[in-house]
């Protein structure tokens, strides 16, 4: 049987609400993380050149940091010049 095009775009919908719900923070964490000034984060998933990764995580480990911060001050950084 054959779904209706309407049929399809109500489950879209219902995906999209619950995407976006699993981005909002919820319960206590969430209130410990805002009171404690930490920044909500979330889970990326990309696909990047092998050798820019393992340059990045040299690059963290001989700075004494994580590789997702590096990635994320990196981020940041660019936008600051757009």
């Amino acid at each position: 049987m054959r779904k209706r095009k309407e049929d399809t775009l109500a489950e879209l919908g219902r995906k999209g609400i619950r995407v976006m719900e699993q981005l909002e923070p919820r319960g206590t964490r969430a209130e410990a993380e805002a009171s404690e000034g930490l920044e909500r984060m979330t889970k990326v998933t990309i696909r990047l050149p092998v050798d820019l990764v393992k340059t990045f995580k040299h690059k963290a480990i001989d700075e004494g940091r994580t590789f997702q911060e590096l990635v994320a001050e990196a981020m940041r950084e660019y936008l600051k010049r757009r």
